[in-house]
C-alpha cells in the first residue's frame, strides 16, 4: 500500500500479508490494527529523520495485537524504561532499526521464539552502561548487525551484544576478548540488505507453439531472502513443492498443455503471482470422414448441401472447395459464391437450383499455413436424377438453409445470419 489514508481498511481484516511502502502515522495504525489475522508486516521505506519514525505499530506488533505474526519489518524503535510488551511466541524473523542496546534485551525477553534477528544500529547509537547485560535466548540462531555511521569499531559493537566483559575473567584477557570478536564477525552477518518480499522482474509473455515443440516459461524475482518457485497452469500446481528452478519447460507439447502459466514467487517475507502466459498450442488432426469417394444422388432443379467432414485444427484452417468433370482431368476450378454456388460459414457447400452439367466431381481443399500441412476431403461425385414428367412446373421456393437464433452480449463481433432459398 503507498496511501493507507485513502483506503477503507475494513474490507480486507483477513489480510495476511502487508507491505508498506511509507511510514503509518498513528491514525493509520489504527487501521492496520484491525488485521488480527496478519502473519507477514513490511515497511519498505525508510523516512531521512527518525522523528519521523511511527510510535503506535511497534507498540501493536510488541503487545500481540497480531497473535499470529511470524515475519516482520519495521524502523526505529525507542527504548523506554516500562515497555509494556507482552509475549510474542509466533515471531520468528524480526527486522528492526535501534539507538539503544536495551531494546535488544526487551526484544529477547518478549520473543522466545525468534529464530533471526536483524538489527541495523543508527548514527545516534548509544553505549550500554557498564552493568549492561544480555539475557539467555535458546532460539536465536542468526544474529544480523548493520553498523551504518555509528561511532563505535565492529569489535566493540559485537563485545556489546555478545556481552563478553561482563563474563568471569573476562577482563585478565583484553586480547583475547578482540580476537574472540574478531572471529565472531565470521559468522555474524554485517550488511545493509534489508527484509523485502518478491518483487518479478522478468515473466514469459503469450506464445503459439506447433504440437510436439518445446517451450521452456522462465521467471526471475528479486527478494530478500531470495525466493522460491513454483509454477501454476490455470492455478493448478505443475509441481510439487517450491523450489529455486526459475523455468518450466515442456519437452513436447501436447493439446491439453494449452492454458495460461503463472509462476509463484515466495520467501519468509511475502508471495507473490506473474502474471498468466497463455500458450496456444498449434495442431491439425487427420480428417475424421470416411475417406471413400461419396456418390449423392440429387433431382434436377433441387439443392444439395456437401458437408465438410470433422476438422480439428487450430487455429481455424482456410477451405476452398473446389470442382472437376473426371478423376483424370486437370480442369480443377475453384469455386465462389455467386447464384449457383453458396459456401456457408461453416465452409459446407450449397448448389442450387442444380442441371444434367452439374453433374461434377466436387471437393475441397483444407491448409493450416501455421502448421504446415495441408489436406483433402475425399470425392463427392454428383449425379443428377431427371424427375419424370415431361413438362416443368414451376416450383415453390424451398428453404435450404434457415436464420437460427443467435445469443450476444454488449462488444460482442458483429453477427450474420444466413438464409438460402432455392426457387427451383
Amino acid at each position: 500500500m503507498h496511501y493507507v489514508e485513502l483506503m477503507d481498511l475494513s474490507l480486507f481484516s483477513a489480510v495476511r500479508s502487508l507491505t508498506l511502502y511509507m511510514e503509518p502515522n498513528r491514525v493509520q495504525c489504527q487501521s492496520i490494527r484491525q488485521f488480527s489475522q496478519l502473519r507477514y508486516l513490511y515497511i519498505s521505506r525508510r523516512p531521512i529523520e527518525h522523528f519521523y519514525y511511527s510510535v503506535s505499530l511497534p507498540f501493536f506488533v510488541f503487545t500481540n495485537a497480531y497473535p499470529n505474526l511470524h515475519t516482520c519489518q519495521l524502523n526505529l524503535i525507542l527504548y523506554r524504561i516500562r515497555q509494556d510488551w507482552t509475549c510474542i511466541p509466533s515471531l520468528h524473523i524480526l527486522n528492526v532499526c535501534i539507538e539503544n542496546p536495551r531494546v535488544y534485551t526487551q526484544i529477547l525477553q518478549s520473543c522466545p521464539s525468534l529464530i533471526r534477528l536483524k538489527l541495523e544500529l543508527t548514527r545516534h547509537f548509544t553505549r550500554p552502561p557498564a552493568r549492561f547485560e544480555v539475557p539467555v535466548h535458546t532460539s536465536l540462531r542468526r544474529l544480523n548487525l548493520c553498523l551504518n555511521e555509528t561511532m563505535f569499531s565492529c569489535c566493540d559493537i559485537i563485545d556489546v551484544f555478545l556481552s563478553f566483559r561482563h563474563q568471569p575473567n573476562v577482563h585478565t584477557f583484553p586480547m583475547f576478548i578482540k580476537l574472540l570478536c574478531l572471529i565472531y564477525t565470521l559468522f555474524i552477518t554485517i550488511f545493509s540488505e534489508q527484509l523485502q518480499p518478491p518483487i518479478i522482474l522478468r515473466e514469459s509473455s503469450d506464445d503459439d507453439v506447433s504440437i510436439g515443440s518445446r517451450k521452456v516459461f522462465t521467471c526471475n524475482a528479486i527478494g530478500y531472502p531470495s525466493p522460491t518457485y513454483m509454477w501454476l497452469r490455470e492455478w493448478k500446481n505443475l509441481t510439487t513443492n517450491f523450489s529455486s528452478s526459475t523455468y518450466f519447460e515442456i519437452t513436447s507439447a501436447k493439446k491439453q498443455d494449452q492454458g495460461s502459466y503463472r509462476c509463484l514467487a515466495k520467501n519468509d517475507v511475502g508471495i507473490v503471482a506473474s502474471k498468466a502466459s497463455y500458450l496456444t498450442i498449434w495442431y491439425f488432426d487427420n480428417l475424421i470422414s470416411n475417406q471413400r469417394d461419396q456418390y449423392i444422388n440429387v433431382y434436377e432443379s433441387d439443392a444439395i448441401i456437401l458437408y465438410l467432414p470433422i476438422i480439428n485444427s487450430s487455429p481455424e484452417p482456410t477451405i476452398q472447395w473446389f470442382m472437376k468433370s473426371s478423376s483424370l482431368s486437370r480442369d480443377n476450378k475453384r469455386i465462389i459464391s455467386n447464384e449457383k454456388y453458396f459456401i456457408t460459414s461453416t465452409y459446407n457447400l450449397v448448389i442450387l437450383n442444380t442441371e444434367y452439367q452439374d453433374e461434377k466431381i466436387y471437393y475441397a481443399i483444407i491448409e493450416n499455413i501455421f502448421v504446415g500441412g495441408t489436406k483433402q476431403t475425399s470425392d463427392y461425385r454428383l449425379q443428377i436424377n431427371r424427375r419424370k414428367t415431361s413438362f416443368q412446373l414451376s416450383s415453390i421456393p424451398e428453404f435450404i438453409i434457415k436464420p437460427i437464433d443467435q445469443l450476444a452480449t454488449i462488444g460482442d463481433p458483429i453477427k450474420s445470419f444466413e438464409c438460402v432459398v432455392n426457387t427451383g
